[in-house]
């Protein structure tokens, strides 16, 4: 068993690489600012755990909690999101030491705070801050917990969820094939139909558009997605 430590840019120079190899780390970047442009072969970008738009939106215009509301929400819902968070804890099982990073902007809108807390309440997998990397060091890094057992089990139970959710990740990949070729207002249409989005269409891009009508579709169980699909395709 290994951890998971959650660090912003400036911290992960000035401290964490300080003290540790980066190079022993997977790295896993959670942040639009940083770029690796492909130059070493253990940092991975994990857009699927980056806040969506719509979060962003909600932070702007609702202010922090709805903010936070909506980003857990991702978590929890989205298939992608999901399947992430359960390949990194796999990744901790199986002995890997983890370093979540984003840039410092991005550490004041609370996203790894967000994200550690959500790991630890859905897999009771505690993670790290570089300042109890630096107190505990390798005791930290080489530490079995002693509910390594329940972590497998929620491993599983998420695993099987996202099994059983596959058939619901068809009927949204064909949502939005069919979203792709309709116009910015139509969209707008569809989403104040079905649900309580109700903002001013002008703040928004059709991308925008697109991806809250993406998140919204992912919070739906099957058979409200196929209604919408069906929707569509008789609104011409």
């Amino acid at each position: 068993m290994s951890c998971i430590v959650a660090v912003n840019s400036k911290d992960f120079i000035k401290k964490f690489c300080k003290d540790n190899n980066p190079h022993n780390f997977d790295i896993i970047l959670v942040s639009k600012d940083i770029t690796t442009e492909g130059r070493y072969d253990n940092v991975y970008l994990a857009e699927e755990l980056y806040p969506s738009k719509s979060a962003f939106n909600a932070r702007i215009n609702a202010g922090e909690y709805d903010f936070t509301s909506k980003f857990i929400t991702q978590l929890k819902e989205n298939p992608n999101s999901i399947a992430c968070l359960v390949s990194m804890v796999k990744s901790v099982l199986n002995k890997r030491n983890l370093v979540l990073i984003c840039s410092e902007q991005e550490e004041s809108y609370g996203i790894l705070e967000i994200i550690a807390k959500h790991i630890e309440d859905t897999f009771k997998l505690p993670v790290y801050s570089a300042k109890d990397l630096q107190k505990k060091g390798e005791k930290l890094l080489n530490k079995t917990p002693k509910n390594e057992d329940v972590i497998k089990k929620k491993v599983l139970k998420a695993i099987d969820e996202l099994k059983e959710n596959n058939s619901h990740q068809k009927s949204v990949k064909e949502f939005k094939k069919l979203i792709d070729k309709m116009k910015k207002k139509r969209l707008y249409k569809m989403l104040t139909n079905f649900s309580d989005f109700d903002d001013d269409i002008e703040e928004f891009t059709k991308s925008d558009i697109q991806d809250i009508c993406l998140q919204f579709a992912n919070s739906l169980p099957e058979d409200k997605v196929e209604k919408l699909i069906k929707y569509l395709k008789k609104k011409k």
